[in-house]
């Protein structure tokens, strides 16, 4: 009972730490490396190494951290993003239980991991295109000022009318890049979690 409670806690505190990492990665990457989001590295992490909840609360736990950092309630549209990588990590478990674990043949694992981060990709573009066009909604902008997507937004605008599919199709080349590098290290990381764990 006590080697539990034990593994809960490190788990709770692996998870926040990992909510901070994630946070300034997604900081530094808005400001220095515009292309990608880079923004889910250890949420996936927590959610391939240590299931649906810890996932979860690691998404919550950085939006806190951004709270407490930035405690401007005015931007609490933005928050709504959240539920994009929530959806992910409802996606990564189950695929990883059914899919992923206990496959021996690398190629395939490979194929695998690749055909999660299209799923992952489609998801995020499309949550994230909803999501979107609700922000913009809320703050009364043409769209939903996304510093990743700008460029493609202003691509696409030329010949998508609908703001909520330019929304989502401006998303997808950034994630189509993106999701590839937030599930193959992601997956890696938690192996190496999982079994530094089991030997201890």
């Amino acid at each position: 009972m006590k080697d539990n409670a034990l593994k809960t806690t490190f788990k709770i505190f692996i998870c926040f730490a990992f909510a901070v990492l994630d946070y300034y990665i997604s900081i530094y990457a808005k400001l220095h490396f515009r292309p990608l989001f880079l923004d889910t590295i250890f949420e996936m992490t927590s959610a391939f190494a240590f299931g649906p909840v810890y996932g979860i609360l690691c998404v919550l736990f950085k939006r806190l951290w951004n709270i407490i950092l930035v405690p401007n309630l005015n931007r609490w549209p933005a928050y709504l993003y959240s539920f994009c990588t929530i959806f992910g990590v409802l996606i990564v478990c189950p695929f990883k239980k059914k899919f992923l674990d206990g496959e021996k043949d690398r190629l395939l694992l490979l194929i695998k991991l690749f055909l999660l981060s299209v799923i992952i990709c489609l998801e995020m573009s499309i949550t994230g295109g909803i999501i979107g066009r609700i922000v913009a909604a809320i703050q009364h902008t043409p769209y939903s000022m996304t510093v990743q997507t700008d460029s493609f937004m202003q691509l696409f605008a030329n010949f998508i009318h609908s703001t909520l599919v330019l929304e989502i199709i401006s998303r997808i080349p950034v994630n189509a890049i993106d999701r590839i590098i937030t599930v193959f290290i992601p997956y890696v990381l938690a192996l190496l979690i999982t079994k530094t764990m089991n030997r201890k």
